[in-house]
């Protein structure tokens, strides 16, 4: 049940969220084609035009972050709590249920947004560079460390952003739950 919970899920996010994520990676696309022609132009017009374009997508990608906590916790509250909640609360599943697939739901989501900002910059072994940018920045200030252990602690690092994001959002959820519990449904 939880398969066709999760296969539910997608399909009701999948007009708007999949507008946005079309969006994001057709900006990231574009990002990528622009700094790919500076290379052949050059000019320095074009120069700042790449580089308010590059300021464009780094605003838009804050604003989809934004929107990647925001989106979850509203049609958490129209799919629970209004009218469509009622017809949610029939089906003969567990609410646990219902929980679990919206929270795979939201975490694919947010590993679409983190795909769009490899896209962007052309380059999928940013992580590799920033890597041997921190191995590097390490051994001019006297310290050896090795690059398995700086790629651990990079994965935790991206792990809870990652988690930190879904916590976020299943926090202003429990918080419409309370409220929603303590006002007797009104």
């Amino acid at each position: 049940m939880l398969g066709k919970c999760i296969k539910n899920e997608f399909v009701n996010r999948s007009g708007l969220v999949g507008m946005i994520s079309a969006g994001v990676m057709l900006f990231a696309v574009i990002v990528l084609g622009l700094d790919k022609l500076y290379n052949v132009v050059g000019t320095t017009a074009f120069a700042v035009f790449v580089k308010l374009v590059d300021v464009m997508f780094a605003l838009a990608m804050f604003a989809v972050i934004v929107m990647v906590v925001l989106l979850p916790c509203l049609d958490f509250r129209n799919r629970f709590f209004k009218d469509q909640g009622y017809l949610t609360h029939t089906l003969p599943v567990k609410t646990s249920t219902l929980i679990g697939a919206r929270l795979i739901c939201d975490l694919v989501m947010i590993a679409v947004y983190g795909l769009a900002v490899c896209v962007a910059t052309g380059n999928f072994e940013v992580f590799s560079d920033f890597v041997g940018f921190v191995q590097q920045f390490l051994s001019m200030s006297g310290m050896i460390v090795d690059r398995s252990l700086i790629v651990l602690d990079g994965v935790l690092a991206l792990l809870m952003m990652w988690l930190g994001v879904m916590c976020n959002i299943w926090t202003i959820n429990a918080a419409y739950a309370f409220g929603h519990a303590f006002t007797k449904g009104k």
